[in-house]
């Protein structure tokens, strides 16, 4: 059995072809949509991201798959979450997370986009207590839940560049660039103060973009697995 929580149904027409013979249990806070899914997809709408316990039996699952968590769910409310995860996880079961920071690394910001996440993104993380470092703490909350993390050699951080010289002619640094923007979207996005006649995001402008590219600016994000021995 393996479990995907707040991935997005091409995830899960994924997860559940590379799976054929495993039941795949998805959840979500969204009711399903009149879309026919694979045979072997089980949907489930849940009361929020982060409520427990989650309705399974101890040692259900042999792979639990989450995106995103760190946006969707309180900080508060992640180490009791792991903890039933692990619950939930046979014996040699793995849970897999995807993570990124709210904020580009730090020593390779300029003063620019740092006001910029200041301004349109950090107050409502704050209010909301989402965790804008999962980088660094969430390895710390899954080791405290009794999982055995891989070591940082195997994971490593994955450094995305906030943008790239156009005339520089590099594919794969572009290609990375929109990577990381999309991921950024996707996770921090709903996040994000509009403001009338500004651009909605930092990438759209130009001063930020030439901080960026002279100042070689990176996101960091990770895929993390950790195992119930």
């Amino acid at each position: 059995m393996s479990c995907s929580s707040n991935v997005s149904s091409a995830e899960v027409f994924q997860v559940s072809a590379m799976h054929p013979h495993q039941t795949v249990h998805f959840l979500t806070t969204k009711p399903q949509r009149p879309i026919t899914l694979p045979a072997n997809v089980s949907y489930l709408t849940i009361r929020e991201y982060g409520a427990v316990p989650l309705p399974y039996p101890e040692n259900y699952f042999s792979h639990i798959r989450a995106s995103t968590l760190p946006s969707l769910v309180p900080s508060s409310k992640l180490p009791e979450l792991f903890r039933e995860c692990y619950k939930l996880l046979a014996p040699g079961g793995l849970l897999e997370i995807r993570i990124m920071d709210a904020a580009p690394v730090r020593k390779t910001t300029g003063p620019l986009l740092r006001t910029w996440i200041e301004d349109r993104l950090a107050t409502n993380l704050e209010r909301l207590f989402r965790c804008s470092k999962p980088c660094l703490l969430v390895p710390n909350w899954l080791a405290d839940a009794g999982f055995d993390l891989t070591s940082p050699e195997d994971e490593p951080n994955v450094a995305l560049p906030c943008a790239n010289d156009l005339f520089a002619f590099d594919v794969d640094k572009e290609l990375s660039t929109t990577i990381g923007r999309a991921l950024w979207k996707d996770v921090w996005g709903p996040f994000v103060d509009e403001i009338p006649g500004e651009p909605k995001w930092w990438w759209e402008d130009a001063h930020i973009i030439q901080e960026c590219v002279e100042r070689q600016t990176v996101l960091e994000c990770r895929a993390m697995f950790a195992y119930k021995t």
